[in-house]
């Protein structure tokens, strides 16, 4: 997914540790008062991650929709394993 999405792959990470910090501190009970501060900064990382735009694509060869942010030029289909690259704004595959 990283080399689709790059940008909403790092939010979603940053999500996802902000919120297993919060949780690690909920439950032992260290720090409890951070406990709503890391929850926020997870949330706050999921909604930045939903505004990176991004294009649904087909596979020429298997024909699997996926998405990938616009800046992509090659990438990896995930159901072929095919290299699919971006020249003259045309989609194919190596």
């Amino acid at each position: 997914m990283k080399d689709r999405l790059p940008h909403r792959t790092k939010h979603y990470e940053n999500a996802l540790m902000f919120l297993g910090i919060g949780i690690i501190l909920g439950i032992t009970f260290i720090f409890w008062f951070l406990v709503p501060l890391f929850f926020s900064l997870a949330i706050y990382q999921y909604f930045k991650a939903l505004r990176y735009p991004v294009l649904q694509l087909q596979c020429p060869k298997c024909h699997t929709k996926q998405k990938i942010e616009p800046m992509i030029t090659r990438f990896l289909c995930v159901r072929c394993q095919e290299i699919i690259k971006k020249e003259n704004d045309v989609w194919s595959t190596s």
